[in-house]
This record gives C-alpha cells, sequence and structure tokens, in this order.
C-alpha cells in the first residue's frame, strides 16, 4: 500500500488518492469510453493497494498508464500526454 510519494525534487510527501483520481479522470475523458466513476475508484484502489510503501511519482505515473491501458485498452496518445 502507497503511503509516501518522492517528489521530481526529492521531497518526500504523503501519498494522495485525489492526485491518482484526477490524473485518471484526465485521461478518461480523452477515451472515447469517457469518464466512469467506477473504473476510476477501481484503478485507484488498484494502484493504492498494490503499490509499495514508498514509490518515485515516475513509478506511480506509470502505475496508472498500465492500469488504465488493461481496463480501457482503447487510450489514446492524448490521454497518456495527460497523465
Amino acid at each position: 500500500m502507497i503511503q509516501t510519494v518522492v517528489k521530481r525534487d526529492g521531497r518526500i510527501v504523503g501519498f494522495n488518492e485525489q492526485k491518482i483520481m484526477a490524473a485518471i479522470r484526465k485521461a478518461m475523458i480523452h477515451t472515447d469510453k469517457g469518464e466512469d466513476d467506477r473504473l476510476l475508484y477501481q484503478i485507484t484502489d488498484h494502484i493504492a493497494q498494490r503499490g509499495d510503501s514508498q514509490m518515485t511519482v515516475e513509478q506511480i505515473q506509470d502505475a496508472v498508464e498500465r492500469a488504465v491501458r488493461m481496463w480501457l485498452r482503447s487510450i489514446s496518445p492524448i490521454a497518456i500526454s495527460a497523465l
């Protein structure tokens, strides 16, 4: 379970699920499937529960991209860049 995040500047901060949800939501609105709150929560929970206790921003971003691709399979390059 993710507890802390190593920011790009090296600071360590508490994990904030709302930031993950915002990134996933941005990606979803750029797909043909649109935004899906149920799916949004599933992906967020999946990432938060399966992550290491401390992860970098880049590791979390990679996990978001993999999870969105796995569940939506139609994510566009525009959506990936929104993450």
